[in-house]
């Protein structure tokens, strides 16, 4: 039922109009989720006889690898026909690869492996992806690889094969997804600093300079999330100097250590992150796809809420390539030595084999290979099952050469932290001095004032240096044209002191000048603000029945021209990450932060979540499956109740006093809610990108939009609104791609 008392029903134009689709995407937004919707992408680059010269030329060209100058750009349409429409985007392509493996000639013309980058639209919310020549990555071995590794919840690019069709020229192909803001997000992330190997001085004209390896190290890939702010980059700059000593030990004993880096063992403590990468280890080792373990093809993502980093999947080389007739061999595909010698110390590598080889992991792999095998079930089916034959195997002879390994003392037990860092420090030092590849060394940066940093060369001098020249070192080992490597960052620059109690099966990590109240008996956790900058982050837990109160100074933390998150990566005052919870109740007053509230996979049942006088959004929940009983917000700057990326029911929510939205619901997510109440905002309810929202029952008052309806962001495409019973005097906006109704469906 809909009661109105005066409004306007407007479709919205958007800024997202050129990207055009046939159908509304706010209609089928569980079909554009399946590679296997996806009948074929037909790409056209207008320019036809220029890509062709371009073709010829890589192919003629007399180095053993493609030449970087020859990866040239080119405008493109791209036609991605689905089983229920079809979609026409713009966007460009270019060359991709280092090896001639990455062009060939078939009797229909040249077929190349691209780089895509679309500038409007997106194909399963990837905006930036490979289109790969299926061999250079083994073709259904990657998408194997990637379905298993998935569903040990590492994080994996979008792969899938798909019909490709570029000018005329009819092919299959593996599309990847790039390392990007889309690539964390899919994997339930949020945005932070991306790092890879890096390969600028091990590649020559003439192929691989092995002599430099040891003096190769990292490079940041995101360097647009480093210039967002200054939080960011000082988180970026911590990160980067962990990962740059890492790859520094790797290099000064590297016939010790091969292949093997693990920034997490920098921390002298075994905990549940230190084993993310001794994990990642086996399950790549059983995969038989350690060329992604080489150091220079290495990514890596920075994980504030546990500040330690997470291996990221691209280019294993699964089973090695081995087709189905030859795949039995990949069984004895030998495991590497030194991987083996520093990697499982800390592991159970039984209980770890009988985890990745259980049914549920196998269930979740097959259903996800199925989906993007690009063949028939009952093809796929018997094709993974020969993958599922081969892995099972190679686990097994894997667990047993590490027990062998153990038996025999072979076993390095030190970590990273053992190390001396000022002697591995001088040790790197002195050999990169030695090597003509490497012009100028950076020992340290220190931050001054308006974006400026003192940059530290080894020579003794000092250089003031931009955020952006900063950010052209870290991610290209680049100042104005000379080659430059930054070591570390200046220890010197202020980090906001933490603290941390040890609380059940988890932690209490707080700024140090907020007051912490445990009281067991009550079951109530209370966080008195004594500062207006501080915050708690309750990570790891299980709580059940606990009553959480926060409460804030009257001061404002932060101006509105600061960036979201503080120099530890949260939002929040009172922030909830990784954590299980069952008929809690929730209280934040005079919250300073950008959110009062925020939940980061976190997961249950919220009794009551109490919002009162909060400085921007109210409560704020992203990647999460949460149920809130009674939700009560007075007064918020902002937002009072926004999610993304999740699954969120609402049984009764009283909003008052929203500065922009009642209720915002984007990026994907799943909102179910009984009755809400609305009053004094400026839109009432809020669906965007890919979300979808049912309502039973809204009353909204004293507001300029009720409902909006929308595509706002590239990566996705339009949401819908479903209200049982709407009762309001505003207006009502839905875009193009979008979809509402009122009423019974």
């Amino acid at each position: 039922m809909l009661r109105i008392l005066s409004f306007v029903f407007l479709f919205l134009s958007t800024t997202l109009a050129n990207a055009s689709c046939d159908f509304k995407t706010g209609q089928y937004i569980e079909e554009l989720d399946s590679p296997q919707n996806i009948k074929k992408i037909t790409i056209t680059i207008p320019n036809n006889a220029k890509w062709q010269k371009n073709a010829m030329k890589i192919v003629l060209s007399p180095t053993e690898n493609i030449p970087s100058k020859l990866k040239k750009k080119f405008k493109a349409k791209f036609e991605i026909n689905y089983n229920f429409g079809s979609c026409v985007f713009k966007g460009s392509v270019k060359q991709n690869g280092d090896w001639r493996d990455h062009i060939s000639l078939s009797p229909y013309g040249i077929i190349r492996s691209l780089n895509a980058k679309l500038d409007q639209g997106n194909i399963l919310n990837s905006v930036k992806f490979k289109l790969l020549i299926p061999e250079t990555r083994g073709g259904l071995n990657e998408v194997f690889g990637v379905s298993v590794l998935n569903a040990l919840d590492f994080i994996t690019p979008e792969t899938f094969q798909v019909a490709i069709s570029v000018n005329g020229i009819e092919s299959v192909m593996l599309f990847q997804e790039a390392a990007s803001k889309e690539l964390l997000e899919r994997n339930y992330k949020r945005e932070g600093p991306l790092f890879e190997g890096d390969e600028s001085i091990i590649w020559g004209n003439n192929g691989r300079l092995d002599k430099n390896d040891n003096e190769s190290l990292s490079r940041l890939e995101n360097k647009n999330w480093f210039l967002k702010g200054v939080s960011s980059q000082e988180i970026t700059l911590r990160a980067f100097s962990d990962l740059q000593y890492a790859y520094m030990v790797r290099g000064n004993n590297s016939v010790k250590m091969g292949q093997y880096v693990d920034p997490n063992a920098l921390k002298p403590f075994v905990s549940s992150q230190n084993l993310t990468f001794p994990q990642f280890h086996f399950a790549i080792q059983a995969l038989g796809a350690e060329h992604g373990l080489s150091f220079h093809n290495r990514k890596f993502y920075f994980n504030v809420f546990d500040s330690s980093f997470e291996p990221v999947y691209f280019d294993g080389d699964v089973f090695s390539s081995f087709d189905k007739q030859e795949l039995p061999a990949a069984n004895y595909i030998p495991f590497s030595e030194e991987i083996i010698r520093n990697a499982y110390d800390n592991l159970d590598v039984t209980v770890y084999r009988d985890l990745i080889l259980s049914d549920k992991i196998k269930d979740k792999s097959k259903n996800y290979f199925l989906e993007r095998s690009g063949l028939l079930n009952n093809d796929a089916s018997k094709s993974f099952e020969r993958f599922w034959k081969v892995f099972s195997v190679r686990a097994k002879n894997l667990q047993n050469k590490i027990y062998a390994a153990r038996l025999s003392g072979k076993i390095n037990s030190s970590i990273l932290s053992s190390y001396d860092y000022p002697g591995q420090l001088d040790e790197f030092v002195k050999r990169a001095n030695k090597n003509t590849s490497i012009d100028l060394l950076a020992l340290g940066s220190q931050k001054k004032d308006n974006g400026i940093y003192l940059l530290e060369l080894q020579n003794q001098k000092k250089k003031n240096i931009t955020s952006f020249e900063l950010a052209n070192i870290l991610s290209k080992n680049n100042l104005n044209g000379t080659r430059v490597t930054l070591l570390n960052y200046n220890k010197n620059n202020e980090i906001h002191k933490t603290s941390v109690l040890k609380f059940q099966d988890g932690e209490i990590i707080s700024s140090d000048t907020l007051k912490v109240t445990v009281n067991n008996d009550n079951r109530t956790l209370k966080f008195d603000q004594l500062n207006p900058l501080d915050w708690v982050l309750l990570k790891d837990l299980t709580l059940e029945d606990w009553n959480v109160e926060f409460v804030g100074s009257s001061e404002i933390a932060q101006s509105s021209t600061e960036q979201r998150f503080n120099d530890v990566g949260l939002t929040g005052c009172l922030n909830f990450y990784n954590s299980k919870v069952k008929s809690v109740k929730i209280s934040v007053t005079n919250g300073g932060c950008e959110d009062s509230l925020n939940l980061v996979n976190t997961y249950g049942f919220l009794d009551e979540v109490r919002i009162t006088n909060a400085f921007a959004d109210a409560v704020d929940i992203d990647f999460s499956n949460i149920s809130i009983g009674s939700l009560v917000v007075n007064k918020a700057g902002n937002d009072c109740f926004d999610v993304s990326s999740g699954n969120y029911k609402i049984k009764k929510a009283d909003l008052n006093q929203c500065g922009d939205k009642g209720i915002s619901a984007g990026e994907a997510s799943l909102l179910n809610a009984e009755s809400i109440n609305l009053f004094a905002v400026n839109i009432g309810i809020s669906s965007k990108d890919y979300s979808k929202v049912d309502i039973s029952s809204a009353v909204i008052s004293k507001v300029i939009t009720c409902i909006e309806v929308k595509n706002k962001k590239q990566e996705f495409g339009g949401a819908a609104l479903h209200v049982g019973y709407l009762e309001c005097d505003g207006m009502i906006e839905v875009d193009k791609h979008s979809e509402f109704n009122v009423g019974v469906h």
